[in-house]
């Protein structure tokens, strides 16, 4: 588990809020008496990131948007591949209402899934810190509190999969209309 860059991480995003993650490899092939070590070809294999857009054919600009917004994840595929297939999103039981990346309102009902191609050590993490964490390929997690929801995968005890937050936050006060506001000051007036 690369525990700096994702401790730097959740820092950064309680400091400045969305911050989008993504993964990439720091190679360093040399060669030594003919051999070739850590090759490039190896190396740039060991992290990917998944971006998640529904525009098809993909362009740059939607690609980009997609990364913008933190609607991917990263995957260290050397454990397994994800291809695709691993889902976090934020639901009320009906309908899905944010993605990873997405900004969600603290709605009643509302739940965290995640779904894995095969069972895995799932970690919910909460503002930076473990929430909780199970052993499955499928788990809905009610969310009853505000805050910025990760996810972790493991295999094997070997980290796998890493999700960008879904930012969950409170309801925005209800903002009364002139006229609304007129009707409640004159039945409080009335003697």
């Amino acid at each position: 588990r690369p525990d700096d860059p994702l401790r730097a991480w959740d820092e950064l995003i309680a400091r400045r809020g969305r911050t989008v993650g993504i993964g990439g490899a720091d190679a360093h092939e040399f060669h030594l008496l003919g051999l070739k070590f850590a090759p490039y070809e190896a190396l740039f294999q060991m992290v990917r990131t998944h971006v998640l857009t529904s525009a098809t054919p993909l362009t740059a600009e939607t690609v980009y948007d997609a990364l913008r917004r933190g609607h991917a994840y990263v995957e260290i595929p050397l454990l397994g591949d994800a291809q695709c297939a691993f889902e976090f999103f934020a639901d009320d039981g009906r309908h899905v209402v944010g993605i990873m990346g997405d900004d969600v309102e603290l709605i009643p009902d509302l739940s965290l899934t995640i779904r894995l191609p095969s069972a895995a050590t799932i970690t919910l993490f909460r503002d930076g810190q473990v929430a909780d964490s199970t052993q499955s390929d499928v788990w809905r997690v009610p969310v009853a509190t505000p805050g910025v929801y990760r996810v972790e995968v493991s295999l094997s005890g070997k980290p796998w999969l890493f999700s960008n937050p879904i930012y969950v936050h409170a309801p925005a006060p209800a903002v009364q209309t002139l006229r609304e506001r007129d009707t409640t000051q004159s039945i409080v007036d009335s003697p």
